[in-house]
């Protein structure tokens, strides 16, 4: 399996992950140090993990049993990676689809976010490349930083992307001379 193809779980996305149940249905990899692929871990693995976490930084899996690693392999929250093609639909089950969150209540989140994207960040949802969600000084990644908010550059662009999707026909863009 191809590293580009993998996406690494933020802090917060792998407690997520290790504390809901109906995520264990994702494949979830750890890379090994040695060899720099990626592994499948199984479910008894992430448990062991999500019993040690936050408390311990990693865990040493010794799992013969499992198969799926070699023993004595050092494993914690921030080392679990996923499929690229599965995170988009890990963020939505996760996050957007949250039964607490009403649908008004996630409009709301998403014209604040939308709004604040367009007009702080010059967020141009038809451009085929945006400062606002890059890395560079001024981006909306870089601003959270200073303020110790990090946030992946990918789950920003997905809920911009999400936000714009919702309420395209309700927004006034001006045009760019």
């Amino acid at each position: 399996m191809d590293v580009k193809n993998m996406q690494r779980l933020t802090t917060k996305e792998a407690s997520v992950l290790l504390n809901d149940t109906s995520t264990y249905d994702l494949e979830v990899y750890f890379f090994e140090i040695n060899s720099g692929s990626p592994n499948l871990l199984s479910i008894g693995d992430l448990e062991k993990i999500r019993r040690a976490f936050p408390q311990k930084a990693h865990i040493n899996l010794q799992s013969p049993s499992s198969g799926t690693i070699r023993p004595y392999n050092l494993v914690g929250a921030q080392d679990l990676v996923i499929r690229k093609t599965d995170y988009e639909e890990f963020l939505e089950k996760i996050f957007l689809n949250n039964e607490k969150l009403k649908e008004s209540e996630r409009k709301s989140v998403y014209k604040m976010i939308l709004g604040m994207a367009i007009k702080k960040y010059g967020y141009d949802p038809k451009a085929e490349r945006n400062l606002a969600t890059g890395t560079s000084r001024g981006s909306i990644r870089a601003d959270l930083d200073t303020v110790g908010l990090s946030m992946d550059d990918d789950t920003i662009r997905f809920y911009i992307k999400n936000a714009y999707e919702m309420l395209e026909g309700e927004i006034l863009l001006t045009e760019k001379k």
